[in-house]
């Protein structure tokens, strides 16, 4: 599996060998590095086309789907996050494009989501939560286990809203946690409190979206549904 990275860029155009005549379509040879033909090659050596984009990396090394890329709003801000179905977190350096740490939680990670230098992690049955800003390469220092109303399963995707964790889980359940700090500082320490939610915000299949504005609340799930809850938070 791979996570494609990409620079916006105002003027400066993108390369490739695209000829008149040549095919618009990836040459697969060249996307697996292996392409012999080079500046002869009838099919395009570049990801991406026009003058806003260039090609940087293609980020390799989980090896099922990725369920979540963060960016935490940390002190050095250079490190990249990803979480997989193969129950890994990847750190990258977004300079060198390299792994600089792996953790791996030995269960499918449904979603992966940050707020300031905070990221949230959905696992089966719990969250997991870690502050970037007090450390960035150790791993999370809280977990949150999931109370509902009966089995939850996989958290499958998180939302926040003014201190308000979200999550929606597998078996449709929509559940809520009010964060307590004890300082002003980013690196202090959170509390998480949990909240009564209505069970007519529960759907009937797995929530895969979570979605805030305008002190509404939308979930969309695999049920074909979408609720929408007023909320005053």
């Amino acid at each position: 599996m791979g996570i494609t990275y990409l620079r916006r860029r105002a003027s400066e155009s993108v390369s490739g060998n695209v000829k008149s005549g040549s095919m618009e379509k990836v040459c697969k040879f060249w996307a697996e590095g292996r392409c012999v033909r080079g500046g002869r090659c009838r099919f395009v050596h570049s990801w991406s086309r026009g003058d806003l984009y260039s090609y940087l990396a293609n980020l390799h090394g989980h090896t099922k789907a990725v369920t979540g890329i963060a960016l935490p709003h940390s002190n050095s801000g250079d490190k990249l996050y990803t979480t997989s179905y193969d129950g890994k977190l990847y750190i990258w350096d977004c300079h060198t494009a390299k792994t600089t740490a792996v953790i791996n939680f030995g269960v499918p990670i449904g979603c992966l989501i940050n707020e300031g230098p905070w990221l949230f992690i959905g696992l089966p049955n719990e969250i997991k939560v870690w502050n970037t800003q007090n450390n960035a390469t150790t791993g999370p220092e809280i977990t949150i286990t999931l109370d509902g109303e009966g089995p939850v399963g996989q958290v499958n995707c998180m939302t926040v809203v003014n201190g308000t964790l979200f999550a929606g889980t597998q078996s449709g359940q929509i559940l809520a946690w009010q964060a307590s700090s004890d300082g002003a500082s980013p690196t202090a320490n959170l509390t998480f409190i949990p909240l009564g939610v209505p069970s007519s915000m529960k759907h009937g299949g797995p929530v895969v979206c979570l979605c805030y504005g305008g002190n509404r609340l939308f979930s969309a799930s695999l049920d074909h549904t979408i609720k929408v809850v007023h909320i005053l938070i």
